[in-house]
């Protein structure tokens, strides 16, 4: 038996995650969009409860509700997109190639805020 079994699945992790409960909108590849509420977040990936099992393997782009404004006016969102890696009744997890802020009169015009 290695030594990494006896570790848990939280001591394993490459980057340490922060829960949350902030309001996530995806659009996936295929062009269905939705939204979800985030449980935890890392440098790289998220997990997030949606209505729906997402499919395994597709790419995908998120929006997370960003908790300050730029200058005290404009929200701002936490972009990213990935790939869905797994989703279950447990949440939707992705992997996520690159995080950027936005603020929200960008994302809109890419249709993933509905």
């Amino acid at each position: 038996m290695s030594p990494q079994s006896d570790l848990s699945l939280e001591d394993r992790r490459q980057h340490q995650r922060f829960q949350s409960a902030l309001k996530v909108y995806y659009k996936l590849q295929g062009g269905v969009s939705g939204t979800g509420e985030v449980r935890d977040i890392s440098v790289t990936g998220l997990r997030f409860r949606a209505p729906d099992a997402l499919p395994v393997g597709e790419g995908i782009e998120v929006a997370v509700d960003w908790p300050v404004t730029r200058n005290g006016k404009c929200p701002l969102l936490l972009c990213g997109s990935g790939d869905v890696v797994r989703s279950d009744e447990l949440g939707t997890a992705i992997d996520i190639e690159q995080f950027r802020f936005c603020l929200v009169c960008e994302v809109r015009e890419t249709g993933i805020l509905g």
